[in-house]
C-alpha cells in the first residue's frame, strides 16, 4: 500500500531580507537542512504479497515503545556503507523509522516472504524443534522462545500471538533493540552492527546472532564442523539499497546520500 507523503518544512528563525543579500543563501540553505518527508516509504510486493502500510505504522510505534537502540546507537559505517545510507548516524528519529521500516521489510522478504507461517521443516533438526513446537513463525521468523528478549516480545510463547504481523514486529524490534546493543541474550551481539562480519563463537559451536540473513552472506561462513555456509544477505542488502532508491522513495531518504 502506498503511504501518504506529506511535507513538513521546519523554519529556524528565518527572517526574510532584500533580494541579493547574503542571508538568503543561508536561509535557503538551513530551509533545506530542515525537510523531512513524512509518512512511510514504499515497500516492495513479496510475488503477489503486498507489504501492507499498517505493518509500517506498527513498526515505526515498536521502535518508539521498543526499541529505543535503533535511534540512539551509532551503526557501524560499514553496514551503512553496504546499504548506501552513510547519513543514517546524523537522521533525526523520524527518518531512522523510516530507514527500519524498510530493513525490516527487506529481512521479511527472505524469512517469509511477508506470509505468516510457520517454518516447513527442512530436516532432523527442524522436526525435533517442530515436536516441541519451537519452529520459526511469522514475518520475521521469529521463535516461541524469545520472551527472554524483553517486553516487545512478552507473549511470544503463544503461537497465535507470533503468527500475528503486528506482535512479530514487535518482538522484531525488540530482538533488534538487543542486536544492537551488544549486551543482552545468549549470543550477545556488537555494539552498532546491523550485519555481524561473522557469526559468534559459544565453545565450539559457532551461532549468527538471531537472523541468519542478517549474518550470512555469498561470501561463506566458516562454522564449527569445518564447512562453509551461505545465506542471503546479500540479497537482503540489495533489496534496502533498491528500496532507498525508488522514484517513490528518494526525496524520502535523501539524507542517506548526502
Amino acid at each position: 500500500m502506498k503511504g501518504l507523503k506529506l511535507i513538513i518544512i521546519s523554519l529556524f528563525s528565518m527572517t526574510l531580507v532584500s533580494c541579493g543579500s547574503g542571508d538568503d543563501a543561508n536561509g535557503f540553505s538551513n530551509l533545506k537542512a530542515s525537510l523531512t518527508i513524512q509518512g512511510q516509504p514504499e515497500i516492495y510486493d513479496a510475488g503477489d504479497i503486498v507489504w501492507e502500510n499498517e505493518w509500517s505504522q506498527h513498526l515505526e510505534k515498536s521502535i518508539e515503545r521498543y526499541g529505543s537502540n535503533l535511534l540512539n546507537i551509532t551503526i557501524a559505517d560499514k553496514d551503512l556503507r553496504a546499504v548506501d545510507c552513510l547519513g543514517f548516524n546524523k537522521a533525526n528519529d523520524t527518518q531512522k523509522k523510516q530507514f527500519w521500516v524498510v530493513v525490516f521489510a527487506s529481512m521479511a522478504k527472505f524469512e517469509s516472504g511477508y506470509r505468516n507461517i510457520q517454518m516447513v521443516p527442512r530436516n532432523a533438526a527442524d522436526r525435533a524443534r517442530a515436536a516441541k513446537n519451537e519452529l520459526p513463525l511469522g514475518l520475521l521468523q521469529l521463535s516461541s522462545k524469545d520472551s527472554w528478549h524483553g517486553n516487545g516480545c512478552h507473549n511470544s510463547q503463544s503461537q497465535p500471538w507470533l503468527l500475528d504481523p503486528l506482535n512479530n514486529l514487535q518482538c522484531g524490534v525488540q530482538i533488534m533493540n538487543n542486536q544492537l546493543s551488544g549486551n543482552r541474550g545468549k549470543y550477545p551481539g556488537i555494539i552498532g552492527r546491523l550485519f555481524p562480519d561473522q557469526p559468534l563463537k559459544q565453545g565450539i559451536s559457532t551461532r549468527h546472532y538471531y537472523w541468519s540473513v542478517l549474518t550470512y552472506g555469498d561470501d561463506g561462513v566458516m562454522t564449527s564442523s569445518g564447512s562453509l555456509r551461505y545465506g542471503k544477505k546479500n540479497k537482503v542488502q540489495e533489496r534496502i539499497v533498491d528500496q532507498l532508491h525508488m522514484a517513490e522513495n528518494r526525496e524520502m531518504f535523501n539524507f542517506c546520500f548526502d
